[in-house]
């Protein structure tokens, strides 16, 4: 039987028909047969085999991959020396589980920047992700920042009714308060050089308990950010507020049922937290200058400035 004919009739049999697919990475039957280095378009019984071991594995691998890489390795743009490294490689792959590039490059008798440079010609990220296509395993996948994804999640589930529930708030008292400690505190001036623009309200951002408790009175708001809300001195403040008739407001990023128990108002930016090793002031406030963003975005919306698309 011809060869071409063989592989032909196992990827009918696997359902693969004329391509076969390793992770993603698509070679066409002829191509692959005809560079592959065999001197006789004859096949022995080692090679059918080997042919139909990988035609089963190749078909595995298909259905168990979910995110494929899409891209075809087209040999037309392999100089001849790069199509002897692939086919060297690919050998050398079948007669070992893991290969590293320095041995790859010893193999093929070449320099590892010379490998290198051939993998990523190919469209792999590294050798790493190389090695693992010629194995037939899943490449790896990019790895996104944790504090990424977080964000993505945030924006995905945010609730907006927080924003218009929270500007009612505002509207509603001649003074406002952010109180912040740490980085939060960052966070209120940045909060309190917007508002000031968009607001007639008297608005000020503060650092402490002190210069609050001197200013708080029957109009005021009090709006506290806090990453956690684990500070014993907020209860101490909320407790002032109340005897001096002043409405108070938690804007805490991270969800923590307890909080529902001692606070009367408080907003849960997300409905996870922040890893649990970082200290208060190592965590990220990135969301807090969102939901800043947000909250004068609809101000100005509500104001004819600015509308959404």
């Amino acid at each position: 039987m011809d060869c071409l004919d063989f592989i032909n009739s196992c990827y009918m049999r696997f359902g693969i028909f004329d391509k076969f697919r390793i992770n993603g990475f698509q070679l066409t039957v002829n191509s692959f047969i005809e560079n592959f280095p065999l001197k006789t378009r004859k096949i022995n019984l080692i090679w059918k085999i080997f042919h139909i071991y990988l035609c089963a594995r190749l078909c595995y691998n298909r259905k168990k991959e979910k995110d494929s890489m899409r891209m075809i390795i087209d040999w037309k743009k392999l100089n001849p020396l790069e199509q002897s490294i692939y086919k060297q490689l690919v050998l050398y792959a079948g007669e070992n589980t893991s290969i590293k590039i320095s041995e790859a490059a010893l193999y093929c008798g070449c320099s590892v920047s010379k490998i290198s440079k051939f993998v990523k010609k190919l469209g792999f990220d590294n050798f790493k992700q190389f090695a693992a296509f010629l194995q037939g395993k899943e490449p790896e996948k990019k790895s996104c920042s944790s504090e990424l994804e977080r964000i993505r999640q945030f924006t995905e589930e945010f609730d907006f009714r927080i924003v218009e529930n929270f500007i009612e708030q505002l509207e509603k008292h001649k003074k406002i308060i952010i109180l912040g400690y740490g980085p939060s505190y960052y966070c209120a001036q940045y909060f309190e050089y917007k508002l000031r623009l968009q607001s007639e309200a008297f608005i000020i951002a503060v650092p402490d308990l002190v210069t609050a408790k001197e200013l708080m009175d029957s109009t005021t708001l009090l709006v506290v950010f806090s990453a956690t809300g684990h500070f014993t001195s907020f209860q101490e403040i909320c407790e002032e507020a109340k005897i001096k008739g002043c409405d108070t407001l938690m804007i805490v990023e991270e969800y923590h049922v307890d909080l529902l128990e001692q606070y009367e108002n408080v907003c849960f930016l997300t409905h996870s937290a922040q890893p649990s090793e970082l200290k208060p002031y190592e965590k990220s406030r990135t969301v807090f200058f969102i939901f800043i963003e947000e909250v004068i975005f609809r101000i100005l919306e509500r104001k004819g400035k600015i509308w959404r698309h």
